[in-house]
């Protein structure tokens, strides 16, 4: 990852000076003799004192959140750069990202070429948005991915969790707004149109991830993957569910919320939300309920749902995760097998081959 910033970066560069370097300047002025010192050797010694009180105040400063604005971040492999409140931005191979301000009440970054999952911590007094060609992504709470193709004409916008706005920059029309699981496409040849990822119909009996030039995948039987159920009549929507599910996640009630995911993802299976569903209920049951067994369920299910999603890298890192916790040790190693082949320079390369002893 490389940082350039013409006025700025600076401010990320600290002098090699410790505590004992400073004390041994004090010592050295205060140890000479000064009552019949000429003039010029009363200035040097007032120039070295205050030498002494810059490196101080230098090495005890640190930047803020603002000296961000500026910078721009490269990235050859996968990058990830958290600000202050948590937020995250995960810069994928030769992404390339300029934060052009970076204040409690706005944060504004221009994608350049690339493609960067943000992950937003929502507040309502802050605008969090990302300018990517002639178009503005805003976010209103959630996990994103944007693209930009390298004439920065193409623009794709696809929400993993929570919801956002787009809108033509500069231009006067109402913003689109995109929820959970769907994407979006703009492309120089033709107007922008909304688009959701294409329908992923699950097979009778799903399987775990499998690898390509690998045949060593966790197998997963019928009884692994999630049943489907019929809805019933005037029951909720899979949009519905999904609202459901967020809402009762933000206001701290994860049962709620894992049982939203998993109505939905059970009663919807060709819907394109299902895969995201099940994703978002191996999280909750291995984060926060305590359930590493029906994680790695929720996660193979998820990769069975939505095989070309975004999180399909995530989600067969956190199975690993998952297995390993459970203390399945073949199916976790087969799962690590299969994420290391797949996915060798992935983000999460490092971690996944350390599980499974």
């Amino acid at each position: 990852m490389t940082l350039h910033s013409p006025r700025r970066l600076a401010r990320f560069v600290e002098p090699d000076v410790d505590d004992k370097r400073i004390d041994r300047a004090w010592a050295t002025v205060s140890s000479q003799p000064v009552r019949s010192w000429p003039v010029w050797r009363t200035m040097a010694l007032a120039g070295a004192l205050a030498a002494v009180a810059v490196l101080v105040v230098v090495m005890r400063s640190r930047p803020t959140a603002n000296d961000l604005a500026g910078v721009v971040v490269e990235s050859g492999l996968s990058q990830t750069v958290t600000l202050p409140d948590g937020s995250s931005a995960t810069l994928r191979d030769h992404a390339r990202l300029r934060y052009d301000r970076v204040q409690s009440d706005r944060v504004e970054a221009t994608l350049e070429r690339g493609e960067v999952l943000f992950d937003v911590r929502h507040t309502p007094s802050r605008a969090f948005v990302v300018h990517a060609g002639a178009f503005d992504v805003i976010d209103r709470g959630t996990r994103f991915v944007v693209g930009v193709d390298g004439d920065g004409d193409g623009v794709r916008v696809s929400v993993e969790t929570g919801s956002v706005e787009i809108a033509r920059s500069g231009g006067s029309e109402p913003g689109r707004t995109l929820s959970g699981g769907e994407s979006w496409t703009s492309t120089p040849s033709t107007a922008a149109v909304p688009t959701v990822p294409p329908v992923v119909a699950a097979p009778s009996a799903p399987e775990s991830p499998v690898t390509e030039g690998s045949s060593t995948a966790p197998s997963a039987s019928p009884a692994d993957i999630a049943p489907a159920q019929p809805a019933p009549p005037s029951a909720p929507g899979p949009r519905e569910l999904l609202q459901e599910a967020n809402d009762a996640r933000l206001a701290g009630r994860p049962r709620d919320a894992a049982t939203a995911f998993d109505t939905l993802r059970r009663r919807y299976r060709s819907d394109p939300r299902a895969g995201l569903a099940a994703f978002e209920l191996g999280r909750l049951r291995l984060d926060t309920l305590g359930d590493p067994g029906g994680a790695a369920e929720a996660f193979a299910d998820s990769i069975a749902l939505a095989p070309g999603a975004t999180f399909r890298e995530d989600a067969e890192a956190r199975l690993v995760e998952a297995l390993d916790r459970a203390h399945d040790g073949g199916r976790c190693a087969a799962a690590r097998q299969g994420y290391l082949a797949r996915f060798p320079n992935g983000l999460h390369a490092a971690s996944v081959a350390a599980r499974c002893p």
